[in-house]
C-alpha cells in the first residue's frame, strides 16, 4: 500500500494565480525583450493601441509558433537571458486579458479571461491563423490599460536594464516611435579608477569603474556595484554597508560588474533576471581584492565636501550676524520695511569697536566692516584646533581637522554648530588679543582664560564672544 501523498496542480488556478500576481510592469516588459533579445533582435518597438499594447522586435521569430508560443517553464535556452521559459508567459497573463503572437506568417491568440472565468477550458489549444506580418515577432496585449490598473510603469527601470546594450548599438529600444537614449556612465577621477578582470567560483569576472565628483550627475543612476551578465543589468545599485563596502564608505562611487559563464559553469540567474544567489560573496572578494582603497578614497572626497559645506554654512552664519550698515529709519509694514524714509522708528546706527571681529573690527582703527572666512585643513593633531590669518579686511580662520576636540564637535554636524561657531569666535578674539605682542607665559595663561570665560554663551543662543 502507499501511503505517499500525491501533490496535483489545478491548472485554471495555477492560471488565476499567475493573473493576478501584481508583479511590477516593468519587470513584466523586461521579459519580453530579454526574449527578443535571444532571438538575435536589434530593434524592439513598443506601441501604445488604444487599451492595448504591441511589442515588435526584428528577430529570427518562433520556428514554430503553434508548438512553442505559449508554453510555461519549458525552454531549451539554457545559455540565454531567457532561459526558463516563464517570462513571456507571465507577461501575457498579467498584463493583458488576451494575448496574440505573431511570427513568419502564423499568429495565435490566447483568451486569458476566457479560461479565468471558465467559459474556455484551459485543454483547449488557443486560436491559430496566418498572418502577413512575416519579419520577427509581435504581440499584442489586449485590454493592457485595464490590467495594467493601479501599477506603475518605471520606463527608466527597462532603460536602465538594457542601457549597457543601447550604448555600445547592440540594441534599439522605441516607445510610441521614440527612440530611448542611455545613460552614461560617471566621469572617474584620474588615478581613481580599475579594469581588472579574475576567475570566481570557476567563472569569469571583470570590475571596471572608481570614485566620481559628487556633481556628476551621471553617477546618480550607477552609483554602486552593477551586476551585468551578457550586457544586461541583473542587479544595480548594489550599495549595502558591509556586503563589498566595508562599514563607512562615501556616496560618490559606481563599478560595473560583468559576469560570463565558462562552459558548463554558468551563473543562476533568479526567474526575473533581477539577482544571482552569488552577489554578496562575490562584492565581499572584490572588495577585499579591489575596490578596498577606491571607497576610502570616496569617503575622503566625500568628508573634504561635507567639511567645506560646514565650513561655508558657519562663515554665513559669522556673516549674517554682522553690525547693519546705514541710519535710515524705516517703518515695518506688513513684515517689509518701506522703500522710503519716514522719520519714525528706531534708527540704526554704525558700531565701531577694536575687538569686534566680525562687525568693524580692524587693528589699523580703519573703519570697515571686516568678515569671516572659514576652512578646514588637516594640520596635525599637535597643532591645536585652528588658527587666524588676517586677508586684507577678513579673518581666514582655518579650523584643524586633526584636532581631537574639533573632531568630536565634527561627529555631528547638525547638532554641534554651536560649539564650533563658539570656537570660531573664541581664535578670532586670541588673534585679537595676541596679535603683535610678545607674552611671557603667565601672560599667555590670562590672556586664554580670558578668552575661554569670554566664550561662555546661555545654551540655545548665538554666542557674541567677541563683543563683550
Amino acid at each position: 500500500m502507499n501511503n505517499r501523498a500525491a501533490m496535483t496542480i489545478d491548472p485554471a488556478g495555477f492560471l488565476r494565480s499567475i493573473r493576478h500576481d501584481a508583479k511590477p510592469v516593468h519587470t513584466l516588459l523586461k521579459e519580453l525583450v530579454d526574449n527578443a533579445i535571444d532571438a538575435g533582435a536589434k530593434k524592439v518597438a513598443f506601441r501604445e493601441d488604444g487599451d492595448n499594447l504591441v511589442i515588435e522586435d526584428d528577430g529570427k521569430g518562433f520556428p514554430d509558433l503553434y508548438r512553442e508560443a505559449f508554453k510555461y517553464g519549458d525552454s531549451q535556452k539554457t545559455k540565454s537571458i531567457g532561459r526558463y521559459g516563464v517570462g513571456m508567459t507571465q507577461c501575457a497573463l498579467s498584463l493583458s486579458d488576451a494575448t496574440t503572437i505573431e511570427s513568419n506568417g502564423k499568429a495565435v491568440r490566447n483568451d486569458w479571461a476566457a479560461l479565468e472565468s471558465g467559459h474556455r477550458d484551459i485543454a483547449d489549444p488557443p486560436d491559430m491563423f496566418t498572418t502577413d506580418f512575416t519579419s520577427g515577432t509581435r504581440i499584442t496585449l489586449e485590454n493592457y490599460r485595464e490590467r495594467f490598473g493601479n501599477r506603475r510603469l518605471h520606463k527608466e527601470d527597462i532603460k536602465l536594464a538594457f542601457s549597457e546594450m543601447i550604448s555600445e548599438k547592440r540594441l534599439e529600444i522605441t516607445w510610441n516611435g521614440v527612440r530611448w537614449d542611455y545613460f552614461p556612465k560617471p566621469r572617474y577621477n584620474k588615478g581613481d579608477q580599475i579594469d581588472e578582470s579574475f576567475t570566481f567560483m570557476k567563472k569569469r569576472v571583470r570590475v571596471v569603474g572608481g570614485v566620481y565628483k559628487p556633481n556628476d550627475a551621471r553617477g546618480r543612476k550607477w552609483s554602486g556595484y552593477n551586476v551585468f551578465w551578457k550586457g544586461r543589468l541583473i542587479a544595480g545599485n548594489q550599495k549595502k554597508n558591509g556586503v563589498g563596502t566595508g562599514e563607512d564608505v562615501g556616496t560618490c562611487w559606481a563599478f560595473d560588474v560583468f559576469l560570463e559563464d565558462r562552459g558548463k559553469e554558468r551563473w543562476n540567474l533568479s526567474t526575473n533576471k533581477d539577482s544571482i544567489p552569488e552577489i554578496p560573496a562575490l562584492l565581499d572578494r572584490i572588495y577585499q581584492d579591489y575596490t578596498a582603497d577606491l571607497l576610502k578614497k570616496s569617503k575622503d572626497q566625500q568628508v573634504e565636501i561635507e567639511d567645506a559645506a560646514f565650513c561655508t554654512t558657519i562663515t554665513k552664519i559669522l556673516n549674517g550676524h554682522g553690525g547693519q550698515v546705514g541710519n535710515q529709519t524705516r517703518t515695518k509694514k506688513g513684515g517689509k520695511g518701506s522703500k522710503q524714509p519716514t522719520g519714525t522708528g528706531t534708527k540704526k546706527t554704525r558700531t565701531f569697536t577694536a575687538t569686534r571681529a566680525g562687525r568693524y573690527y580692524d587693528p589699523t582703527g580703519n573703519r570697515h566692516k571686516t568678515g569671516y572666512s572659514v576652512t578646514m585643513s588637516a594640520m596635525g593633531a599637535d597643532r591645536g584646533p585652528g588658527c587666524v590669518n588676517e586677508l586684507g579686511s577678513t579673518l581666514q580662520v582655518t579650523l584643524n581637522s586633526d584636532d581631537p576636540c574639533l573632531g568630536t564637535m565634527l561627529t555631528d554636524t547638525t547638532a554641534n554648530w554651536l560649539p564650533i561657531l563658539g570656537l570660531v569666535k573664541m581664535l578670532a578674539t586670541w588673534h585679537a588679543e595676541t596679535k603683535g605682542s610678545t607674552l611671557i607665559q603667565e601672560d599667555v595663561v590670562a590672556h586664554m582664560n580670558r578668552v575661554m570665560e569670554n566664550a561662555v554663551f546661555p545654551p540655545g543662543e548665538i554666542p557674541d564672544v567677541l563683543g563683550k
